[in-house]
């Protein structure tokens, strides 16, 4: 069957970090921005709830960090939030909750809570959600602009507070995004990456190899290019040989001009190492957009990899869309066959908003895969991918890059930690 593209009219005037807060009943709740949107993958309608986002007049950036069920049904979200009211590069870490009744789609805001520490944020690393959260702390990114944006607060939530921390000062201008934890193959150090807002375009990109004991960086490598912008985002995966990687990519940049790569790294003696880097071109895809998102479906029976990429809907006057692949471990041009795709043209003229996550999901009402590609002039594209017809067929399912839909019953979402040894 391949991919079908359903066309979903909508109001929604911005895009999405695809940050589910729950999923079933056939049904996605996402979050990002202060924005809440319900998406019904059986009847292909979208409603947003801004509830959140216009308890602010001047705007708001938030994102919600943990997520309970209660004993009413009701879903009880907890945000990290800070308010445009206050100048960007002096804004204060703030909490708030919220209450969502999925029955009605209706949210009841709890009060605001202002956490002790530095004025010094903008708004949220990019993709904030893969945070470190371990017992009473967890990590919140900062992205500009000010001289101390590079840098992370280490947030106490038994005392409500934070401390900041300024991983370099030699790129310190814009801003840093969590990748992961690195074991150090030579001497054993476990040690935090984050790709630092900075891009030599064609050359390279840094990212930070940070001590976690005094969140300080010990290199700054310059050891990548991400091949499409500022921004890296990483995507973690099982290879058919049943080693866990994880890709750094950038989907940030000009994508009528500049392409992704995908980056596998590891730490080796205090510094970034490369095990490959591969161009994401039209060998890899149909669509003409530079810039390409990876979601891992799993192992094929015939012991590919079966790769979802997703072009960024952005720049006009080029064509955007899903595109299905077989590949091996390494992404290797070579050992790539194009499947299928669904390729959509964005025009001179048109209004555009993207849709970026982490994730790709799978219903259980028909064993498809979903995506949100993005929004062109009040249209949300909603691709459905159906495996059967393909020729490709899952052994095994990755277990870092798809989330299931249930058919019934309502289950928060949990946000994970992954420590990568390779």
């Amino acid at each position: 069957m391949g991919f079908t593209r359903y066309d979903i009219s909508t109001t929604a005037n911005h895009g999405l970090t695809l940050l589910p807060i729950a999923l079933g009943e056939n049904t996605l709740y996402l979050f990002s921005g202060g924005y809440l949107w319900k998406v019904d993958l059986e009847n292909k309608t979208l409603t947003e709830d801004k509830t959140f986002r216009d308890a602010y007049s001047s705007g708001c950036d938030a994102f919600v960090w943990r997520v309970n069920k209660k004993r009413n049904g009701n879903l009880k979200c907890s945000t990290f939030v800070v308010d445009y009211a206050q100048s960007a590069g002096s804004r204060t870490l703030k909490m708030r909750d919220f209450e969502l009744d999925p029955t009605d789609f209706t949210v009841t805001l709890d009060s605001e809570v202002t956490l002790s520490g530095d004025a010094i944020f903008a708004v949220f690393g990019k993709q904030s959600f893969p945070l470190i959260h371990k017992a009473n702390t967890i990590l919140v990114t900062n992205h500009g602009p000010s001289t101390n944006a590079t840098g992370v607060a280490v947030v106490d939530l038994m005392q409500k507070s934070y401390d900041y921390h300024v991983i370099t000062t030699s790129y310190a201008d814009y801003g840093c995004y969590y990748i992961g934890f690195y074991n150090d193959r030579t001497t054993g150090n476990v040690y935090l990456l984050f790709k630092v807002y900075y891009w030599i375009v064609g050359s390279y990109a840094i990212v930070s190899i940070v001590d976690p004991k005094t969140m300080t960086s010990v290199e700054d490598s310059q050891a990548i290019d991400t091949g499409c912008g500022d921004y890296a985002f990483p995507k973690t995966y099982v290879g058919t040989d049943g080693k866990v990687r994880t890709l750094i990519y950038g989907i940030s940049g000009d994508q009528a001009t500049y392409t992704t790569k995908f980056n596998s790294v590891y730490v080796d003696n205090g510094s970034l190492e490369v095990e490959f880097t591969r161009t994401i071109d039209s060998t890899y895809r149909d669509y003409t957009s530079g810039a390409s998102e990876p979601y891992i479906l799993g192992t094929t029976t015939d012991g590919y990899l079966a790769v979802l990429l997703k072009g960024k809907y952005g720049v006009s006057n080029i064509t955007t869309g899903m595109q299905l692949i077989k590949t091996d471990s390494t992404f290797a041009a070579a050992s790539t066959t194009k499947v299928t795709s669904s390729t959509v043209t964005l025009s001179s003229g048109d209004t555009v908003y993207n849709c970026e996550g982490k994730w790709t999901f799978l219903s259980e009402d028909d064993w498809c895969y979903y995506h949100l590609g993005g929004i062109q002039n009040g249209v949300l594209h909603l691709y459905k991918l159906d495996l059967s017809g393909t020729g490709i067929t899952i052994d095994e399912d990755d277990p870092y890059c798809f989330l299931t839909v249930p058919t019934t019953g309502l289950t928060p979402t949990t946000l994970t930690l992954t420590v990568t040894k390779v």
